[in-house]
């Protein structure tokens, strides 16, 4: 009887490091991966010079792949598809902001996909992801970089249904 107590305890024992690893180790080193890469992209964004940006864009790449595939979150998907962008693989960024999406759709997942797609060439269905994210938030339409994509979609919602209103808080909302 005490060698089938001393072998439950153990396996006891290696069930709750087991447990300890998967549900608070690996979540707080993805967490502060996240916070780096997150600053660190920031500042790749910051230079307008690929030859500083592009290391920065790649380091933060790596430092993602360990749970890329593994453990995403929308987050993690968001910072590979930025950094893949910043390396001009907008073919791969699309393919991160497609599971960030399939996993928790939200309205800046909508317009970065939006965007890589402008890149690649894909003029209508990064407009549909421009609408998609304006019906999630209309704010975000307003920041789009293209103004001529911008006044594309704000034309769009404008006959679909009265974005006027919404445009006229817009801007009672900055004048202030």
């Amino acid at each position: 009887m005490p060698l089938i107590r001393a072998a439950a305890s153990a396996l006891a024992i290696a069930i709750g490091a087991a447990a300890l690893y998967l549900f608070v180790v690996i979540p707080y080193d993805e967490n502060a991966i996240e916070q780096d890469v997150t600053m660190r992209s920031e500042r790749a964004t910051r230079y307008g010079d690929p030859l500083l940006r592009l290391p920065i864009a790649r380091h933060n790449l790596e430092l993602i792949d360990r749970y890329r595939d593994r453990y995403p979150t929308v987050n993690l998907l968001m910072l590979d598809g930025w950094n893949r962008g910043m390396v001009d693989d907008y073919a791969g960024a699309k393919n991160s902001y497609d599971r960030a999406i399939a996993i928790g759709p939200r309205a800046e997942t909508y317009v970065e996909r939006g965007l890589a797609q402008m890149h690649e060439g894909s003029h209508d269905a990064a407009l549909q992801d421009f609408l998609t994210a304006a019906a999630f938030d209309r704010y975000y339409v307003l920041d789009l970089p293209y103004l001529d994509v911008r006044n594309q979609v704000l034309g769009a919602l404008d006959h679909s249904d009265g974005y006027n209103n919404v445009l006229r808080l817009w801007k009672k909302d900055c004048v202030r």
